[in-house]
């Protein structure tokens, strides 16, 4: 836990009595919730500390004034960035226009050619891309200088050394394409339709901007990008990767090959060290509301929601075995008058979401941060949330969710 200038007020630790951080309000940890994590910020000088960030679109930052500049996610991503060094990112398919609109003035992907964007699932690796438009004409474009200009105030951009390529295959027999900086592109066959996530590692590059432009598919499932990652070349530093999708569940997000995928698994069964962005040191996971949105739907009821949970801290731990694990509940009043956002017509219910949260942090040794417990009745008011808005917090609410947790995590 952070120390306060005047030290933190906290309640004795015994058994499975969670720390109670009275000078950060809606935070408590339950023992040894942060140890893994602080064991690796004394090695970041000589090896990498990484975070995975999991969820729905208040994770992936919607509703912030920018997305990338001001969701709650990335301004923890600068913080760590300034204080710890670059080591690199994942940069999920899901940020680009194409997939989620305008909402961002750094989505580094962009879509051109014949056809339309379309969605697929990243297995466990936020929003996919597939395209639905073939042949030369259709691309898909990595663009880091959309990041800004390295050093400039506010650019999430840096020179880099090596690039990743994740993508996943659901044609056995399919072709594509990939490119760095416009130069001859270099043709993929696929070997499997497995759906699990491969890499092809690209290194070797001068240190600056590098873009990789992905086409000539021979199908929509010949390859599913999932993302690509950048590395400095530093030995040690930050690395990031938020993975979150907007209007996800967590019914949706984490059964089958998600799960597999975030442990590190490259073929069925048999974990092989995938390597990042697996295995965090650090997973921030938001799930909960669209879930609550089916309340009664098979799977998405908070009895389920509560197993799902359980198997991707599971999953995670399977990957790294002392990876720190926070989870953040939504604001989500009880609906009717009772706030001043009235939300939807199963808020009354989210209690039983939270409770689930609250006992899978007990049982696993995590920390959690409720918004309800933070912000009360009147998060409008204060504002942190706009009225009408399904719970989003503005850019004002991603400020406050960053300072709560890097109180606890700087």
């Amino acid at each position: 836990m952070a120390e306060a200038a005047s030290g933190p007020i906290a309640v004795a630790t015994s058994g499975t009595t969670p720390v109670v951080d009275v000078l950060n309000p809606g935070f408590l940890g339950f023992p040894g919730w942060d140890t893994g994590y602080r064991a690796k910020i004394k090695t970041v000088g000589s090896a990498p500390l990484s975070v995975m960030h999991i969820g729905h679109s208040i994770a992936f930052g919607e509703e912030a004034g920018d997305t990338m500049g001001q969701g709650y996610g990335f301004l923890f991503r600068s913080a760590a960035m300034a204080k710890y060094g670059a080591f690199g990112d994942f940069w999920s398919a899901g940020l680009q226009t194409s997939i989620n609109g305008s909402v961002s003035s750094f989505f580094p992907y962009t879509f051109s050619g014949t056809g339309t964007s379309a969605q697929e699932d990243g297995q466990g690796y936020g929003q996919g891309y597939a395209p639905s438009g073939f042949g030369t004409s259709h691309d898909v474009t990595f663009d880091p200088t959309k990041l800004g200009a390295p050093g400039s105030a506010g650019a999430l951009a840096y020179n880099f050394t090596a690039m990743d390529i994740l993508a996943c295959h659901f044609n056995a027999s399919g072709t594509w394409t990939w490119a760095v900086d416009g130069g001859a592109p270099t043709t993929v066959t696929n070997t499997s339709n497995d759906g699990l996530l491969t890499r092809i590692p690209l290194t070797g590059l001068s240190s600056g901007q590098h873009t990789l432009t992905f086409s000539s598919f021979s199908a929509q499932t010949a390859m599913v990008l999932a993302g690509v990652a950048t590395y400095t070349g530093a030995a040690g530093g930050f690395a990031y990767a938020n993975v979150a999708q907007p209007g996800q569940t967590a019914a949706a997000a984490l059964q089958g090959a998600p799960l597999t995928n975030i442990q590190g698994y490259q073929s069925a069964g048999s974990p092989t060290g995938f390597g990042y962005p697996a295995g965090p040191d650090l997973a921030l996971i938001e799930f909960g509301v669209n879930d609550l949105s089916q309340f009664k739907t098979p799977f998405a009821d908070p009895g389920s929601f509560g197993i799902l949970l359980r198997q991707l801290i599971a999953a995670l731990r399977r990957a790294n075995p002392t990876v720190s694990i926070v989870l953040v509940s939504s604001w989500c009043g009880p609906g009717g008058n009772y706030t001043d956002d009235s939300g939807f017509g199963q808020s009354a219910v989210w209690h039983l979401y939270e409770d689930e949260m609250q006992k899978a942090a007990q049982r696993a040794g995590l920390g959690i941060l409720s918004l309800e417990q933070r912000w009360g009745s009147t998060p409008v008011a204060q504002g942190f949330i706009s009225a009408g808005t399904a719970h989003h917090p503005t850019t004002a609410g991603h400020a406050d969710i960053f300072n709560a947790l890097w109180t606890e995590l700087s």
